[in-house]
């Protein structure tokens, strides 16, 4: 009895806050949209001569998701490093959406003559510290952010050891759209190892 007790007190502090929510207006997103789900009535109304002739009934509309990202690099897109320390290239990205979403990354790695003797990986800035140690490696999705909400990605290209003979790597970083309408190429990153001469 004590269990329900506490759900039913649950269940009226939920319906309170929601009445109390959407009595201030409708609620929106940090960039001004209304949320994805959000439900309102509309009603049109017709006027002739500033005088309401004709009012329609009510509607119920419901909210859908606008899918919207932005991205910015934070680093230089090549990079000359000494002989066993990494590449590292930043990515920052924002969902400018109106709802929790998140993107689905892909990283393609190329080499000269076909050899895969760099490293290359993707990383998530999980710990909000703007440092790869830390962070999450990923290799397919990542997390889900709220609108508004930004999240640092790090590519990092580790060279092979000095005894492997090496021009440099290349990669590319795509992102696609949780639902995958839209796939776009974020960037494209270029290493290279500095070696004495």
């Amino acid at each position: 009895m004590r269990r329900l007790w506490g759900v039913s007190l649950g269940v009226l502090g939920v319906w309170a806050w929601s009445i109390a929510d959407t009595s201030g207006g409708i609620p929106r997103t940090p960039n001004g949209m209304l949320w994805a789900g959000t439900t309102f009535q509309l009603r049109a109304s017709v006027s002739m001569n500033n005088q309401p002739v004709a009012l329609s009934s009510e509607a119920q509309v419901r909210v859908g998701q606008v899918i919207r990202w932005q991205w910015q690099l934070e680093s230089p897109t090549g990079q000359s490093v000494p002989q066993g320390t990494d590449a590292l290239f930043r990515v920052r990205v924002v969902n400018d959406g109106n709802g929790w979403d998140n993107l689905v990354f892909g990283l393609t790695q190329s080499e000269i003559e076909n050899t895969n003797h760099w490293s290359v990986a993707l990383f998530e800035d999980i710990a909000r510290s703007g440092q790869i140690s830390g962070s999450r490696q990923i290799s397919d999705a990542g997390s889900l952010l709220p609108p508004g909400d930004d999240m640092l990605y790090f590519v990092r290209m580790r060279p092979p050891g000095s005894s492997i003979p090496t021009d440099g790597a290349w990669s590319s970083m795509a992102a696609s759209t949780s639902n995958g309408t839209i796939s776009q190429t974020l960037s494209e990153f270029t290493a290279g190892v500095v070696r004495p001469a």
